[in-house]
């Protein structure tokens, strides 16, 4: 669990920038400007958040327990016909527990929006988030809930887990890196 980012500080921020009318303007990647409306169930009770992992006996992360105490599910970003991300909470859970759970054990659903369906892995302590674009493949976030919320927040609700500038950078610098290398190997050669 990273200490950089905590789930109470972040909703805590966002329900108050929200608080009036449950609405921000927030940009889009070409400059304009849309209402993004969001929603915030009450919390999840003690006895909720009980019932439902000793039902299922499975252990929920810390940073999502945290995330179910300050609201039991959540619509961010909500700019209509079905462009939202939604974070689910125990009753949702639930439902998938009782219909998905005997085909991917390990990987609940907690969060999905147009683009992406968002997992815990919950046989992993730390990095446990894995998403997928509805297909059976799942791949890693190398984060946990905390940041990915974050990171979500920061965003604007955009697909963050698809801009990839610290791979595309690391795959432009192997590949100077190898040209560097074969130059001097080549200079060592002659």
């Amino acid at each position: 669990m990273s200490k950089k980012y905590s789930v109470f500080k972040i909703m805590n921020c966002l329900q108050q920038r929200v608080t009036q009318s449950k609405t921000l303007l927030v940009p889009n990647v070409y400059g304009g400007l849309y209402v993004g409306r969001f929603t915030f169930n009450p919390p999840a009770t003690k006895r909720e958040m009980r019932t439902f992992t000793n039902q299922f006996n499975i252990q929920l992360p810390d940073e999502y327990i945290k995330f179910l105490n300050c609201c039991n599910g959540a619509i961010l970003f909500d700019i209509g016909e079905g462009i939202r991300t939604e974070i689910y909470g125990i009753d949702m859970l639930t439902k998938f527990m009782t219909t998905i759970y005997d085909i991917r054990p390990q990987f609940l659903p907690i969060a999905s929006n147009p683009k992406a369906n968002f997992f815990i892995d919950t046989t992993q302590q730390e990095n446990y988030l894995f998403w997928n674009e509805g297909s059976p493949e799942y791949m890693a976030l190398e984060m946990g809930f905390a940041e990915w919320l974050g990171h979500l927040i920061t965003a604007n609700g955009s697909d963050f887990w698809n801009w990839n500038p610290m791979l595309q950078c690391r795959e432009i610098y192997n590949t100077v890196n190898l040209m560097c290398m074969k130059v001097r190997i080549i200079e060592k050669e002659s």
